[in-house]
């Protein structure tokens, strides 16, 4: 059996506009027929092109990618994304990004991406041992109370999510968008309530908190202040290709079988940090009962 991710050419197909602040980008090619169907808000890899025509050429391809990746002189970008869809048949992955500024180079890269345009993608292989779960962060094990919540860079994880749903789960779903005007594709089953949070100008996961201070959750929860810990920030990044030291932080927990509550937690790092504080010192979630993911950091040029 191969490695879990593999790193694969790629064409872009077609560019969409989905909103002001979301454009879709989808990646065609032969060897995406392999890439697993299973998307969630699992972690794949876009190496990007260093300039205008550039094929990546010199980009290691295989199982084996990462170290060899790592060798290379002038190395292109690689930045982290979750696949809205993945077509094997058609060798096609939908990749839903965000507009937020030029500072970094997907930035740059998503203001300017043509069909045409070459990429490699890094992501798990179907069959590949472990390749069902790797990358996947979502693991509500029994509970059907749930809080999803997440800002924009988690949109696309987050509809996902709410798609792969049970009819029985119960919860509240809140998403924040850059401004008003931007509509995301979203639908959850009939128990969980839907709350879409435009910023509009305020600090990314303001609009989160502020939501989270007036929602009674989880419900049934003892109430406590013990602050005697420290966040721990786990990861399975080795397996796609290495670990970032300098990565936000980042908790993949599990609830046990009797757990009846589970918390999602994804954005902006400072942020999704505070939120998940508050749900385990302040309001009595069971640590293992909460996965936080921070997919970026305010003032730090990721994207």
């Amino acid at each position: 059996m191969s490695a879990p991710y593999e790193s694969l050419e790629a064409t872009v197909a077609t560019v969409t506009d989905l909103s002001p602040s979301i454009r879709r980008v989808t990646l065609r090619g032969p060897g995406l027929q392999r890439v697993h169907p299973r998307c969630l808000d699992r972690r794949i890899k876009l190496l990007l092109p260093r300039h205008d025509g550039d094929r990546l050429q010199d980009v290691p391809r295989g199982s084996d990618w990462y170290p060899r990746w790592q060798e290379l002189a002038g190395r292109p970008a690689m930045r982290t994304y979750t696949a809205r869809q993945v077509r094997p048949s058609s060798g096609e992955v939908d990749i839903d990004v965000i507009r937020h500024g030029t500072s970094g180079p997907a930035g740059r890269w998503i203001e300017t991406v043509q069909p045409g345009d070459a990429l490699v993608l890094a992501a798990p292989i179907a069959g590949a041992e472990g390749g069902d779960d790797v990358g996947i962060a979502w693991r509500p094990g029994a509970a059907r109370e749930l809080l999803i919540a997440g800002d924009a860079t988690a949109a696309p994880a987050i509809a996902n999510i709410l798609a792969s749903l049970p009819d029985d789960a119960t919860g509240t779903a809140l998403v924040e968008l850059p401004t008003s005007d931007d509509h995301y594709p979203l639908a959850a089953p009939a128990g969980i309530e839907l709350r879409i949070l435009p910023c509009d100008g305020s600090v990314p996961g303001t609009r989160l908190e502020e939501e989270l201070a007036g929602l009674a959750w989880p419900p049934g929860c003892p109430q406590h202040t013990d602050e005697a810990h420290t966040d721990g920030a786990t990861t399975d990044e080795a397996a796609e290709g290495g670990a970032d030291p300098e990565a936000p932080l980042w908790q993949e927990a599990q609830p046990d079988v009797e757990a009846r509550h589970y918390a999602w937690l994804a954005g902006e790092s400072t942020a999704i940090t505070r939120i998940r504080r508050q749900l385990v010192q302040a309001r009595g979630c069971p640590r293992q009962c909460v996965s936080f993911m921070g997919y970026w950091r305010l003032g730090r040029a990721e994207c």
